[in-house]
């Protein structure tokens, strides 16, 4: 148990006992419903699995249990973790479905993606949540957050500068969407209310064993210098200060509701084709704090909340948006217009294009130049509608069906170490390309096209054309329902362009 937080917050008002039967009578939830608990072996998801199995029990409710191991720590801790996990599946008697990662795969995907670790750790354990929920059909997957973890993030928000979105924290509930709008599960944190000294005493009074990940204890990650370096000095000013940060938190967000609320009202979204657009003269007539909300609207929109984690596409951050909160933007600047509409492209990345043209702002998913790691293509699987998507490779000599693949694709030239899982095993592309006879001097022109299960594709134009493909990946004879293309040159240039 953290000795930072063990002592501080009340008892007095926090009864974890009867915790999640009031989070499901506040939010009006189902607990004659399926549901998913992600438990990690540790005391806050373990206190939260047995409450949960009381308060589904008593209405005939299901529970399963998953586990998903990062394959950041080793063998033996995860052993000891799983162990854990299994023991108390089986005395609650639920199942329990286990996941581990490929040792390493978090670390290269870090690298390709340009973040952190701890992003990236997240991002993989919401998509395994995400599987498991789809498969067995839950309505309610539950994490074990707690106040302090509110607290800690609304404090690592703050350092980074965030605005009123990131300060208002961790919420109690986050509806799961599919393309068309329709609620497939709900993420819900029914703990983040209570202290974690509330958590564990809770833990200890009903004999539940649990394991400490040892990680929590350095200093790599920033989330554990908050808890360790600065957390205990807020402690020493203010004994409650978890829970006055995590209720500063859910006003703020109360705020933000009342935001997002009016922002639907101000901004109506057309869809056009896979882009959505507005009138620019009305958006940016409206506050800056409306159209930040406005346009993470129509972010959500267009990738589809259902999709986010299984794509690792995140909400790209408040300052990718701050050109156009800018109060330089008036809607009768005519030089502003008319230096608009000659460069209609006001901002690239994060797999996002916002541009104005013909009046009105328009934002889409985007192809966007990776300096150091090739050609991102942030594309859903499936556009509104449940339209098909294919990619298509240097006119036309690939086609990809985009269901086959898992988001965020990469296509790229070659990297050392590069491996392909072909139907008779795993192959090096060294070693394939040497088989197909391609000189060393026509290697720069080789494409790669990559996706989260490692390399997918691989395209030979010297000395002759060859395509190589993953076990299990379709080739398509033609483009079918909305399609992406990309003319592949090398790593030096690239064009790319939507077909309806």
């Amino acid at each position: 148990m953290s000795s930072t937080s063990a002592d501080h917050g009340s008892d007095e008002d926090c009864r974890p006992d009867d915790v999640v039967d009031a989070f499901c009578a506040l939010h009006r939830l189902d607990r004659s419903a399926l549901w998913v608990v992600a438990c990690s072996g540790g005391g806050d998801s373990s206190a939260l699995a047995l409450l949960v199995h009381r308060a589904v029990g008593r209405c005939a409710g299901s529970l399963y249990l998953a586990y998903f191991d990062h394959a950041l720590r080793s063998a033996r801790e995860h052993q000891t973790e799983y162990q854990a996990v299994s023991r108390l599946a089986r005395a609650l008697g639920v199942p329990l479905h286990s996941e581990r990662l490929q040792a390493g795969r978090l670390q290269l995907e870090a690298g390709r993606c340009g973040i952190g670790i701890e992003a990236v750790a997240r991002d993989a354990r919401y998509a395994f949540l995400d599987r498991v929920a789809r498969a067995v059909g839950a309505r309610y997957v539950a994490t074990g957050h707690h106040a302090d973890d509110q607290a800690e993030t609304v404090v690592m928000r703050m350092l980074r500068g965030s605005g009123p979105i990131g300060l208002s924290g961790i919420p109690e509930l986050r509806e799961v969407r599919d393309a068309d709008g329709n609620t497939l599960y709900t993420i819900v944190r029914p703990l983040l209310r209570l202290p974690r000294a509330v958590v564990r005493e809770f833990c200890r009074r009903n004999h539940i064993g649990w394991v400490e990940d040892r990680s929590n204890e350095g200093t790599d990650y920033q989330r554990n210098v908050v808890r360790s370096r600065i957390m205990p000095q807020l402690y020493a000013i203010e004994p409650q200060a978890a829970l006055r940060i995590a209720a500063a938190a859910a006003k703020i967000r109360r705020n933000q509701e009342a935001m997002t609320c009016l922002a639907r009202q101000r901004v109506s979204w057309d869809l056009i084709g896979q882009r959505l657009s507005t009138e620019a003269q009305s958006f940016f007539a409206l506050p800056a704090a409306l159209r930040l909300t406005a346009l993470y609207q129509a972010v959500d929109r267009l990738r589809g909340r259902a999709d986010q984690h299984a794509a690792g596409a995140a909400r790209p951050p408040g300052r990718f948006f701050e050109p156009l909160l800018s109060d330089e933007w008036s809607p009768c600047d005519a030089r502003r217009t008319q230096a608009v509409e000659s460069s209609p492209v006001l901002l690239r990345g994060h797999g996002l294009m916002v541009a104005v043209r013909e009046g009105r702002l328009s934002l889409g998913l985007d192809i966007v130049r990776c300096s150091k790691k090739g050609y991102l293509i942030s594309s859903p699987v499936h556009t509104a509608g449940g339209r098909q998507y294919c990619i298509v490779v240097d006119a036309r000599r690939l086609v990809l069906c985009a269901s086959d693949l898992l988001p965020p694709v990469i296509v790229r030239s070659r990297r050392p170490g590069d491996v392909i899982r072909m139907q008779y095993g795993r192959k090096s592309l060294k070693k394939l390309l040497n088989e197909a006879g391609v000189p060393p001097d026509a290697r720069a022109g080789v494409a790669v096209v990559e996706d989260r299960d490692g390399v997918a594709a691989v395209l030979i134009q010297e000395p002759d054309e060859h395509c190589f493909l993953r076990a299990g990946l379709r080739r398509l004879d033609h483009p079918v329902g909305d399609v992406v293309r990309l003319e592949w040159k090398g790593d030096s240039a690239f064009e790319e362009f939507t077909q309806q």
